[in-house]
């Protein structure tokens, strides 16, 4: 009678598999985030700076004119 030869394999798969679904979940929710921060102002998009107000000079009044 002939020997069998019996071939044993383990379940590595399972763990390549969990770690797709993690980066999967992970790229999510980073998209998401990132989407979420874009469109709610969380970038200062319009570099405006502090309100700055300049008050010209009075043209009317004393003095200002040219003299001959």
């Amino acid at each position: 009678m002939a020997d069998k030869e019996i071939i044993h394999t383990s379940g590595g798969d399972g763990g390549a598999g969990i770690g797709m679904v993690v980066g999967l979940l992970l790229a999510a929710v980073i998209v998401v985030g990132g989407l979420f921060v874009f469109f709610n102002g969380g970038f200062d998009r319009t570099a405006s700076g502090p309100s700055v107000t300049i008050k010209a000079p009075s043209t009317t009044g004393s003095g200002g004119g040219t003299s001959k």
